[in-house]
């Protein structure tokens, strides 16, 4: 067993940065995942096999939430909450074991994606009947298609965070994802191809939205060697750190919340207006305000070269 003290110093080593942290990961979610990822270290189980649990776990969630029954509602609600617990402990048990691996990454991804699948699947199901209208049909896909793009460029940003600031994290580039990708994709598995297809899709849709980050990175690695000045770095962080609150709101906390309210007040709308529309009027200011913070830094980087 861990003493409080070593625990706490493995708390600390299996968080990303807590500049990119939320309170509720690092209070509930992240203390929760560690135990479970020293269990699981114990018994021999991997980081990609607590991720496809928790795929399972989620997905049945969401079916949970069909039914209009508070005794059934609840057991979705526990089963959500367990996986996002195992969403946290799969990446702590990898960075532990030095096993982080691009089809972790991927497999992660797609399985917190699927289970937003299966909770609108199932609340459409639930609600079409006594809410169906041209508002809700709306709602409804615009949220499943703003949901991909929101995640992705939560995600998106807050590895750059870690990547410009703490020298850490994935930050793969579409190019090369994509080369890489045509080939290999004769030799590897079925499922590997589909998950790197979607992988290059995923960060295709990243890079053109952040034109300005997309230059920034290029003097990262062609003027900087892959590491910022500590004055640029400075600046970087002091202009990201801000936004972070944006990326946590757009990630899985946030949206647990609106999808309890929405199942427990029997009312889809909060979940509908949410996604489709305050959640991407927060997108769009944290793709405005990165995007203009990066274009400083590279007219402040172009001045210097010049």
């Amino acid at each position: 067993m861990h003493s409080d003290k070593n625990f706490k110093e493995l708390l600390n080593a299996s968080l990303k940065s807590r500049d990119t942290e939320e309170k509720i990961d690092i209070i509930f979610f992240r203390p929760l995942g560690l135990r479970l990822a020293l269990f699981a270290q114990r018994a021999g189980i991997t980081p990609n096999e607590i991720t496809i649990f928790s795929f399972f776990s989620g997905i049945l969630a969401g079916h949970l939430f069909y039914y209009n029954n508070v005794y059934i509602n609840i057991i979705g609600v526990i089963l959500l909450v367990s996986s996002g617990i195992m969403d946290s402990a799969d990446g702590q048990l990898a960075r532990m074991t030095n096993s982080c691996t691009r089809i972790g990454r991927v497999l992660d991804g797609v399985a917190g994606y699927l289970w937003f699948v299966s909770i609108y699947f199932h609340l459409f199901l639930r609600f079409v009947h006594t809410q169906g209208s041209p508002l809700f049909y709306t709602l409804f896909v615009m949220g499943m298609i703003s949901h991909s793009i929101q995640s992705a460029m939560a995600d998106y940003y807050r590895n750059a965070h870690l990547l410009f600031v703490f020298n850490k994290g994935d930050f793969e580039n579409f190019e090369d994802v994509k080369n890489e990708y045509n080939e290999n994709k004769s030799t590897i598995s079925f499922f590997n191809r589909i998950f790197t297809w979607f992988y290059v899709h995923y960060t295709m849709e990243q890079e053109l939205l952040t034109k300005n980050l997309q230059v920034f990175k290029k003097y990262y690695v062609e003027k900087f060697g892959g590491k910022l000045p500590e004055k640029l770095k400075h600046e970087y962080r002091a202009m990201s750190l801000p936004l972070q609150k944006y990326c946590n709101g757009l990630t899985l906390n946030f949206r647990f919340y609106m999808i309890y309210l929405t199942v427990f007040l029997n009312n889809i709308y909060i979940l509908l207006f949410f996604e489709a529309v305050f959640l991407n009027i927060m997108l769009v200011q944290l793709i405005l305000r990165h995007e203009a913070g990066c274009r400083k830094l590279n007219i402040i980087i172009e001045n210097e070269i010049t």
